[in-house]
């Protein structure tokens, strides 16, 4: 968009963001009749009820959402891939619906994501082309690491009004988000440095590993971390979940193509300058780099860094070269003492603005991080990206809270997210 665009739709988002839901869609479409401008504006007013900030409290009456009125597809009691046998349907979300069931082979139960159809053949054999190479790939790294979803199957289902529907299959997990996790462990509020780097470098070893396969996962956000309770019990598992492919191919079902150059789907609060402007260039394993630095940062902190403005604010802060979220912008300290030069300079290169001058791959970022640290602090830190990790080996060295009971309302978050 140029600027005389952008004025345009920042002054329809400023009349229309406090209009009812109902009232919204007609507003939007008497705006513009460039059909570019209306998709922008429905972007910033989705980016505007987003809800995934790390820090927010609770919702003591939050519930998982419910089965609407409207009855799921009849894929209860089908088997897909001659092996996984639908069992129920457990809730719908923007890309369609989520149903549990089992593998036939294994007894083990299994998530299925069932997107909507997509009418336009040439972009439905686009999608599907594009989702099945990357479901592929994601399969390959499940047994690369503990700290990735398993990814069963990928494939297409057509449904009794010969409608084709993009599936994929992975692994169930009971669990809790990232942050009922971190406030159950270690309380709510800022965490020092060190502690956010202990908890989160099972996920960037799993992005390390993503990233040298060729796989971005383009939406790190707390709510796609999930501590997961293992089938035979024992500690915690942290989980990356829901890489962007499955995001990107249900929004482009729904016609969601922004001229910002992303989708939808995609949370503002943790994306990359390119994940919302097509103007900073193609997203890639340096926009997971951008998302990992900001989660940090707001551990550490105890509030993001943009969260509580007003979504233009935020953007305009976001892309503000001068001004970047770093530990010592928002006042956090290291043991009483300021955050030294060698960690602020790794946090200033991965909140860049400019894709080029961050850290390429979460390797690199983390291994950096890892560095700057050891010099800040006498004792010895984790040993970080050195190798893969097997499945079946657990890297986190956290002792399990007594009497913590593993609740599905966590998965349900992830997959209706």
């Amino acid at each position: 968009m140029d600027a005389d665009a952008f004025a345009r739709v920042k002054a329809a988002f400023l009349d229309i963001r406090d209009l009812p839901r109902a009232e919204q869609g007609p507003a939007i479409d008497a705006a513009f009749d460039d059909p570019l401008l209306r998709t922008e504006l429905r972007e910033l007013l989705g980016h505007d009820d987003d809800d995934a900030a790390f820090m927010r409290p609770p919702d003591p009456d939050a519930a998982p959402q419910p089965i609407p009125d409207d009855p799921p597809p009849p894929l209860v009691g089908q088997t897909l891939d001659g092996r996984f046998v639908v069992e129920t349907a457990v809730a719908e979300g923007g890309f369609g619906w989520v149903f549990r069931g089992r593998d036939t082979r294994t007894g083990a139960p299994v998530a299925i994501k069932l997107f909507k159809p997509i009418d336009d053949p040439a972009l439905r054999t686009e999608v599907e082309a594009a989702f099945d190479r990357e479901g592929r790939v994601l399969e390959s790294l499940a047994p690369r690491s503990v700290n990735i979803v398993e990814y069963r199957e990928v494939g297409t289902w057509t449904d009794p009004d010969g409608a084709r529907r993009s599936f994929i299959i992975m692994e169930w997990l009971d669990g809790v988000t990232l942050a009922e996790y971190v406030n159950a462990h270690y309380g709510e509020g800022a965490l020092p440095l060190a502690t956010v780097y202990e908890i989160l470098t099972p996920i960037a070893e799993a992005l390390a590993i993503a990233h040298r396969s060729g796989v971005a996962h383009r939406d790190i956000k707390p709510s796609n971390i999930l501590a997961a309770t293992p089938p035979d019990g024992g500690e915690p598992v942290l989980k990356l979940v829901d890489f962007g492919a499955a995001k990107r191919a249900a929004d482009r079902a729904r016609g969601f193509q922004s001229t910002g150059g992303q989708v939808g789907m995609i949370t503002f609060d943790y994306s990359a300058p390119e994940q919302v402007n097509k103007a900073y260039g193609s997203s890639g394993p340096w926009s997971d780099v951008f998302s990992l630095a900001v989660l940090c940062v707001e551990m550490c902190a105890g509030r993001h860094p943009w969260r509580h403005l007003d979504l233009l604010a935020a953007m305009d802060l976001a892309t503000n070269r001068q001004t970047r979220p770093t530990p010592r912008a928002m006042g956090v300290t290291f043991d009483d003492a300021a955050v030294d030069d060698a960690v602020e300079r790794v946090f200033r290169k991965a909140l860049a603005v400019d894709r080029d001058q961050r850290p390429q791959d979460a390797e690199a970022f983390w291994s950096a991080l890892d560095e700057a640290l050891r010099g800040q602090r006498s004792e010895d830190l984790p040993t970080t990206i050195k190798a893969p990790v097997p499945r079946g080996v657990s890297i986190l060295g956290y002792v399990w809270l007594a009497g913590l009971l593993a609740v599905v309302g966590g998965l349900v978050w992830w997959l209706i997210g």
